[in-house]
């Protein structure tokens, strides 16, 4: 896949979309949008809370507590990952390893099409119906018309580039470079480079963009292990948030306007609360995680983890890990369909399938084929089907349900 690696082979894959037309607006494409409770304590004391083990799924919480309407502390050590401001939680894991798929819906490659070399990433506006995706080796931004699937132009950016993020404030697209230490800001109207913002270390990944405070969110995974905060109204970067383990996918929640971050090589999602870029805490996961989306029907969180073959399901309300769902292969993008409240998540080194996951159930629908080395998802609204696009062969698989 290239020089940027994690052991013998890293292909870092996230659909970290997250786009609004306006204050409020939310559009599901392909990234973690939707509720999750605001977590507070009525007790000023500390409690430490061990949650019991299962296989990689291991959480050790210490907890600080703050009164109602008291604001939380924003200086919370990293050391440990551990600290989190939360409510008393329960001491259950629950867990599904599920072989048999439970059928809620079917689902069929619809068509395909090329695009340009090593295609990685997603990001959807909805207000010009466009979809853009990074290539990774033609150092290019692809735009798609959403409606037809025609390429409409590609844009030269830096090197390497992975992340992608739609701002529709400013109706810019920010695009990470991996071999770079700068992100390209491209002007949606006029398909060129406006900026290069200039972040942290040499290895960003992914972008989140944050609908409520306009801030666009950059990880830098390989060098300096930190969160970039690029104003969207300057394009400078306003805050570092210097996280330990390597930082990689990203997922917002709209409602606490926390921000959770995959910490690949400390097996943890890191929590920010975006409002002052205050580390919170972190909580445990499987081995290696890669991804994260959010899914604002049933308020949980789902993390890619690549050594164990799972996925991990985070319930945003206690912050707890409520099950694992097995699949084959080395799980690493994910994506979110609002229309059947389904999971989609690519096998990318095991049998280039996509397993797509009831999230009523936490078990696997249906597997379907995605293409050599299935990477990013985006959720395209004109035809309520899933784009998943394929790193080998260079093209982009449509996947919908029929039923």
């Amino acid at each position: 896949m290239g020089s940027n690696s994690a052991g013998a082979k890293t292909i870092i894959l996230i659909a970290v979309i997250l786009v609004s037309a306006g204050a409020g607006t939310l559009y599901y494409v392909s990234s973690s949008i939707g509720k999750i409770s605001t977590i507070r304590s009525s007790s000023s004391q500390s409690t430490v809370l061990t949650t019991s083990t299962l296989s990689q799924l291991s959480l050790t919480t210490t907890f600080r507590s703050s009164a109602p309407n008291s604001s939380r502390s924003s200086s919370i050590p990293m050391a440990n990952q551990t600290a989190m401001s939360a409510t008393t939680f329960s001491n259950t894991v629950y867990t599904s390893n599920e072989s048999v798929f439970t059928g809620k819906h079917t689902h069929r490659v619809a068509g395909t099409f090329s695009v340009g070399n090593n295609p990685y990433l997603f990001a959807y506006d909805p207000g010009r119906n466009l979809i853009y995706l990074t290539e990774m080796g033609g150092d290019d931004l692809t735009v798609i018309n959403a409606s037809t699937n025609a390429i409409v132009t590609t844009v030269p950016v830096g090197s390497w580039p992975t992340g992608v993020a739609f701002d529709p404030a400013n109706q810019e697209v920010y695009v990470t470079n991996s071999n770079a230490s700068y992100v390209s800001v491209v002007n949606t109207t006029t398909n060129n480079v406006i900026a290069n913002v200039p972040v942290e270390g040499n290895g960003s990944q992914f972008a989140l963009y944050n609908p409520f405070n306009h801030n666009v969110y950059v990880s830098d995974y390989s060098g300096a292990s930190a969160i970039s905060v690029i104003n969207g109204t300057t394009n400078q970067v306003i805050q570092s948030i210097n996280l330990t383990g390597g930082p990689l996918g990203m997922a917002y929640d709209p409602m606490n306007q926390f921000v959770y971050v995959v910490l690949h090589y400390n097996n943890s999602v890191a929590v920010i609360d975006s409002r002052n870029d205050s580390l919170l805490g972190s909580i445990a996961v499987g081995c290696a995680p890669h991804e994260i989306v959010y899914d604002p029907t049933n308020g949980d969180l789902y993390v890619t983890n690549q050594c164990d073959g799972t996925v991990s399901a985070i319930n945003g309300a206690t912050n707890l890990v409520v099950a694992t769902i097995q699949i084959i292969g080395e799980p690493y993008g994910i994506g979110y369909d609002p229309i059947s409240n389904e999971i989609f998540v690519s096998s990318t080194y095991g049998d280039n399938n996509s397993y797509i996951i009831n999230a009523t159930t936490n078990t696997v629908d249906d597997v379907i084929p995605a293409g050599a080395v299935p990477d990013g998802y985006v959720f395209n609204p004109n035809d309520g089907c899933m784009y998943v696009d394929a790193a080998l062969t260079d093209i982009v698989t449509i996947i919908c349900l029929t039923d």
